[in-house]
């Protein structure tokens, strides 16, 4: 039975998960006059080798964004970003209630079981998403948001305690590659880099709530229990949201539902029937060209209430599979760029500093120093380390949105070409700061740079790593290899996190921190020089523009390249 208390606590918290998917919607403006002009073409393709975004705005009737598209992606990214955060508070509790002081293995393996659980996730996201439509793959993400919830709310074994983590990593991973296929599929060019930005904001917004949450807890002295089980009402509100949201114009498209395709661009776009006929029957061309159908298989009546109807397009579909579209030197080029990202995403050590960062803190005496700034938090060290990690974690909060605000304008390549070799300085002094000698010889200021460089480093990889490998993923694979290729892709992003996270006490407890955040400093002055020499920019083009790109010709003019 729960306590008034716990009850209070859901409720507020389906509330405030409420409140914040409905402010990540008002982030987005509605087109206005200054939105109307239409960006000339470069006079070099700039898709392909300039660092900032090129390419031609939406014309004016295809600028509507829809609220409820922004509600269910910035919804279904809070949970993913709720889930994730509450394992850190939980942990606090977790780790004395079954003796896991002297077991890394153990305190490793609740801390990688929701990673475990997005590799499940993610893998099985793809055909899901193909065979029965991007809506339904979240649906499956919002009923395993709420099953893990409800485990983990009511486990009284370790055991209990991992299923849960792990049914609840399976939410994220589907969440993670269903939002991002949902909103590139249904957002339109001008403002697609805002909207798949939306996911790590409102990642973002579910961190910080999570923290809360477990500052919370810390108070009152909650257990681990109402931490975990603490996202069901969410859960819930993200399965009523996502019944009523449309699916996406392509795969109703793919699969020949083409008046309900129409029906969709109708509740996404704020323009008329005959508009929204246009766009169907330019996307129906446009997924035609891209499975070499003859152009006689089309059948597209102008005039008012045009309609598309792409006669072959579901059985060719069908048959080029996921797999068989790896066949295509341009798309496993593609492939390999973003694998790069992915990979780029693990190593850069972010959930392994995320599950263990009251850890570090406490290491670099950060915690120390705020208990004597604040002395109420005196023999408090859980609520202490909490409430580090939530003042290192706000700011973080604002450069998101400054990215969400200017991503279109400043580009993605630009983006992680800049801001990637940060990550690794970034890095770099938090090491400096946690090494032996820093603490030692100069502990204050050491736990101030180490509580510092942690709110940067945290900051600049939402900006870049966070949100940039599913955006450029659900971009630069064509509608025929995304769901297969994005689910791949998240794959091995997972395996390689379940690696960081597993291996990260033992590397600790061996070389030591501040050697362990090096090689992760490391690896992104590696990621930093791939990223400059092959990541194309895709801002301000459509879906059917980027996929020039891996056909080796100019985005805009479709001409080869020489």
């Amino acid at each position: 039975m729960l306590r008034r208390s716990d009850v209070q606590t859901r409720l507020s918290c389906v509330v405030a998960v409420l409140l914040c998917a409905l402010s990540a919607a008002q982030a987005l403006p509605s087109p206005g006059p200054q939105h109307l002009a239409a960006r000339a073409p470069a006079s070099k393709p700039a898709g392909v080798s300039d660092l900032r975004g090129g390419g031609v705005l939406d014309p004016p009737h295809r600028r509507g964004w829809s609220p409820p598209l922004v509600m269910t992606i910035g919804l279904s990214s809070i949970l993913w970003g709720y889930d994730q955060g509450v394992v850190t508070g939980a942990l606090l509790t977790i780790v004395p209630a079954y003796k896991l002081e002297t077991r890394p293995d153990l305190q490793g393996m609740v801390a990688a079981a929701g990673t475990f659980g997005t590799m499940i996730g993610s893998s099985s996201c793809g055909p899901v998403a193909d065979l029965f439509g991007r809506r339904t793959a979240l649906l499956c993400a919002g009923a395993a948001y709420l099953t893990g919830s409800l485990i983990g709310g009511r486990s009284t074994t370790l055991t209990q305690v991992v299923l849960g983590r792990l049914i609840s990593g399976m939410g994220i991973g589907i969440s993670a590659v269903g939002s991002a296929m949902y909103a590139a599929e249904c957002a339109p060019a001008s403002s697609r880099g805002k909207i798949l930005t939306v996911p790590q904001m409102c990642g973002c917004i579910g961190f910080t709530l999570a923290y809360i949450r477990s500052i919370y807890a810390c108070f009152v002295g909650h257990g681990y229990h109402t931490i975990l089980g603490s996202s069901a009402p969410g859960a819930a509100l993200l399965l009523a949201l996502v019944m009523a949201a449309p699916e996406t114009p392509r795969w109703l498209l793919q699969h020949d539902r083409v008046k309900e395709a129409k029906e969709a661009v109708l509740t996404l776009r704020n323009q008329g029937e005959e508009n929204a006929a246009t766009e169907v029957a330019e996307i129906a061309t446009a997924m035609a060209k891209e499975e070499s159908l003859a152009p006689a298989q089309l059948s597209l009546r102008k005039g008012p209430g045009a309609m598309a109807s792409p006669r072959g397009l579901k059985r060719s579909m069908s048959t080029a599979d996921g797999l068989q579209s790896m066949r295509d030197p341009g798309i496993r080029r593609m492939m390999g760029i973003c694998l790069g990202l992915h990979l780029a995403q693990a190593l850069s050590g972010i959930n392994a500093v995320l599950a263990f960062k009251p850890r570090l803190l406490k290491e670099a005496g950060a915690i120390t120093m705020l208990q004597r700034i604040f002395p109420s938090l005196v023999g408090m060290d859980g609520a202490g380390a909490m409430v580090a990690v939530l003042m290192c974690y706000m700011p973080k909060l604002v450069l998101v949105y400054a990215t969400l605000m200017t991503i279109d304008i400043l580009g993605r390549r630009f983006v992680a070409v800049v801001v990637t070799p940060l990550i690794g300085i970034a890095l770099g002094i938090l090491a400096l700061s946690l090494s032996p000698f820093a603490r030692t010889k100069y502990p204050a200021e050491s736990g101030l740079v180490a509580a510092v460089s942690l709110t940067v480093y945290s900051a600049l990889y939402s900006v870049c790593l966070g949100a940039l490998p599913n955006m450029l993923s659900s971009e630069l694979l064509p509608t025929r290899a995304r769901g297969f290729g994005m689910s791949s892709l998240m794959f091995a992003n997972s395996v390689a996190n379940i690696m960081v996270v597993s291996a990260f006490p033992y590397l600790q407890a061996k070389f030591g921190t501040s050697t362990t955040l090096v090689m992760y400093a490391t690896c992104m002055m590696f990621f930093s020089v791939f990223f400059y020499l092959f990541i194309p920019e895709t801002s301000g083009l459509t879906l059917e523009q980027v996929t020039r790109i891996s056909e080796g010709k100019d985005p805009i003019s479709g001409k080869p390249l020489s």
